[in-house]
């Protein structure tokens, strides 16, 4: 018994150096990932500097008030890595917003849930059959502010519908809110292949209007703008929105080892111009394979 005792604590004893020296090793790459965090920051300020940009200031997007559409009195989006939107509304002004979208609102601001256009379309998206929208009550002649964000890490990004022809199509998941003029519509996607391997699936939004759209997308968003015929073939997943008028299909890779060892999967979406394209760079289901991919492995 004594035996099988000093055996057990040289078991423990060498099971605790191993978790010590695996603890030392996490901590270390934990410091060198700070280290490279930082200095990409310091990049980035020097190059916001170089431009006559104040960095504190580069990642907000400040906005007037349309002069076509009545939307609210400014919007200014704020944040780093995450953005949010602070919107100002005075009497008279509406936003709309998708459901458990706000974060805080004054005490003047006040809100009601309708239903949305074609809400059984939305409803086979996955979302909510209403949306909600946040209104003014407080005294006449001023104005207070509702607050939005997104339910998952990601950068908002304004788009006046006006400037790209009155539409865009974007995924489910894109839109944070809009103004009240702003017409949400169900698109199916151009063909079966498009819609079952596309990663957006077989249902889209649809935003016709003049005025403001707020859209979101995860990690970094990035804004294409393709010429007559140029076609752009972009990792599933990662779209969030295009012009209408840009054409929208899915192609199979060529070459086996392209599809097995490539990382990519059997499909690319492809976007053909002419228009403007909106992307992702942390598409929401690669996210989920990676954490899924680190829990089984613990």
């Amino acid at each position: 018994d004594a035996d099988a005792d000093a055996d057990a604590d040289a078991d423990a004893d060498a099971c605790s150096q191993d978790l010590k020296a695996e603890n030392e090793s996490l901590r270390a790459e934990l410091k060198e990932l700070r280290g490279t965090v930082s200095e990409l920051q310091s990049s980035v300020s020097k190059l916001a500097r170089s431009r006559g940009a104040d960095p504190a200031t580069t990642t907000t997007t400040t906005m007037q008030q349309a002069t076509t559409v009545d939307c609210c009195t400014k919007a200014v989006i704020s944040g780093n890595q995450t953005h949010i939107l602070t919107v100002t509304l005075s009497s008279g002004q509406r936003i709309r917003a998708e459901p458990g979208s706000m974060l805080h609102m004054s005490s003047w601001i006040n809100f009601e849930t309708k239903t949305a256009g074609q809400a059984l379309g939305r409803l086979l998206t996955g979302q909510r059959m209403f949306l909600t929208e946040f209104f003014y009550q407080g005294p006449a002649g001023t104005a207070d502010t509702v607050a939005f964000g997104p339910d998952f890490p990601a950068q908002i990004v304004p788009v006046k519908l006006e400037q790209y022809g009155g539409k865009i199509v974007c995924q489910k998941a894109s839109l944070l809110c809009s103004d009240t003029s702003i017409d949400v519509k169900v698109e199916f996607a151009q063909n079966f292949r498009s819609g079952f391997f596309g990663g957006e699936g077989f249902i889209l939004q649809g935003l016709a209007g003049a005025g403001y759209a707020f859209l979101v997308g995860r990690g970094v968003i990035t804004k294409r703008t393709l010429r007559v015929g140029e076609k752009l073939r972009v990792s599933t997943g990662s779209l969030v929105g295009f012009q209408n008028g840009v054409q929208y299909n899915v192609e199979t890779l060529r070459g086996v080892s392209n599809v097995f060892l490539g990382g990519e999967g059997l499909f690319v979406t492809t976007l053909t111009g002419p228009g403007v394209v909106w992307l992702e760079s942390q598409p929401l289901d690669k996210l989920v394979a990676q954490v899924a991919d680190r829990i089984r492995t613990v």
